[in-house]
C-alpha cells in the first residue's frame, strides 16, 4: 500500500449521483462506529503501546497517517468534524482507506507471526474485511441507501458503487418529473426503496403497482386490471405511429410481463439448496427499469396528445 493513496477524493470517479440526501449526520455516526467497532487494535504489533487511559482507533491512526498528505491538518486532527460535513465522494474515500488499511494491518500481522512468533496465541484474521465490508452493506441496506461495497478484480481494490448506473438514475428522474399521481410516485419510492433494502419481492410488487396506478388513473377506471385499463387508454389515446399495431402490440406484451413477473414471485418458494438473491435482484432491477420506461412512455403519449 502506497503511503500517499491514489484514486481516492479528488482523483476518484464520482459516482455518488446526488447522494447527499442519504447520509445525514446519524447515518455517518453509524459509520464511525462501524469504524470502531473494527479498529483491530488486538492486532498492533508495536513493541510499545502507550497506556494513556483514551482510546485510540489503531486501523483509524493509520488512515490519519495517509489522510495528511491529501488533506489539510485541521481536518485530520478533527476528523469526526471532516466526516460528518464531507462530501459523499469523500465519505466514500474514507471507507476504502479505511479498508485499506485493515488489510494492511492484518497483513502485517500475519508476517509479524510468521517472522518472530514461534508459540502463543494468534488471532485468527480470516474474515475480518469481510464482516466489515458485511455489515457496512447491511447498515446502508437497513436504512434504504442504495450503495453498496464491491470489489474490482481491475482496481485491484474495495470500491463503493451505486446500485443503479447513471442511466437508470437519469431514468428515475424523468419519471418523477414526467409521473403527475402522487399514489404512482409513492409505490415506486417503495420499490426503490425495497432494492435498496435488498427486498427484492417487495421490489417488484410496489414497482408493478405504480404501472397499474398509473393505468388506472389514465383511464378514469379503478376496477379493471392493467391490461384491460391499457386496452382502453390505446383505444381512446393512441395516435399516429402510436397507433401502429406492432407499436401496440409490443407496450401490451411489456406490460403482460410486468404482471407475470409479480405474480410468479407471488407463488415463487426460495430454494433451500440454491440462492438465489442474485436471481431475484437482476428481477428487481429488470422491473424497475421496465416499469420506468412504460409509465414515462404512456405518460408522454398523453402529455402530446394534449
Amino acid at each position: 500500500m502506497s503511503i500517499i493513496p491514489r484514486g481516492l477524493f479528488k482523483e476518484r470517479r464520482d459516482n455518488t449521483i446526488s447522494g447527499e440526501e442519504y447520509f445525514a449526520h446519524n447515518i455517518r455516526e453509524k459509520i464511525l462506529l462501524l469504524f470502531n467497532d473494527f479498529d483491530l487494535n488486538h492486532l498492533d504489533t508495536s513493541s510499545f503501546v502507550a497506556v494513556t487511559g483514551t482510546y485510540n482507533n489503531f486501523c483509524l491512526n493509520r488512515m490519519k497517517s495517509r489522510l495528511k498528505y491529501i488533506l489539510d491538518l485541521k481536518s485530520i486532527n478533527n476528523f469526526e468534524n471532516y466526516f460528518f460535513n464531507c462530501k459523499p465522494n469523500e465519505l466514500f474515500s474514507c471507507v476504502e482507506l479505511y479498508i485499506e488499511c485493515m488489510l494492511e494491518i492484518i497483513k502485517n500481522y500475519e508476517q509479524y507471526h510468521r517472522s518472530y512468533v514461534l508459540s502463543g496465541n494468534k488471532y485468527v484474521t480470516d474474515g475480518f474485511i469481510v464482516r466489515f465490508i458485511e455489515t457496512f452493506n447491511d447498515l446502508l441496506a437497513y436504512h434504504g441507501i442504495p450503495y453498496q461495497t464491491s470489489y474490482s478484480n481491475v482496481l485491484n481494490r474495495y470500491y463503493i458503487e451505486n446500485k443503479f448506473n447513471k442511466i437508470e438514475e437519469d431514468s428515475k428522474k424523468q419519471f418523477f418529473e414526467v409521473i403527475d399521481d402522487d399514489k404512482s410516485n409513492e409505490y415506486f419510492t417503495n420499490a426503490l426503496i425495497s432494492f435498496a433494502r435488498n427486498e427484492y419481492n417487495e421490489s417488484i410488487e410496489f414497482s408493478y403497482l405504480s404501472l397499474e396506478r398509473l393505468l388506472k388513473k389514465l383511464t378514469g377506471n379503478t376496477e379493471k386490471s392493467a391490461l384491460e385499463n391499457f386496452s382502453e387508454l390505446q383505444k381512446k389515446e393512441f395516435r399516429g405511429i402510436f397507433d401502429l399495431p406492432e407499436f401496440r402490440g409490443k407496450i401490451k406484451d411489456q406490460i403482460a410481463c410486468a404482471y407475470g413477473l409479480r405474480s410468479k414471485l407471488k407463488s415463487h418458494s426460495p430454494n433451500e439448496k440454491f440462492d438465489d438473491t442474485d436471481f431475484l435482484a437482476e428481477t428487481a432491477r429488470f422491473q424497475i427499469n421496465l416499469v420506468m420506461n412504460l409509465c414515462t412512455l404512456l405518460s408522454r403519449i398523453i402529455i402530446q396528445k394534449e
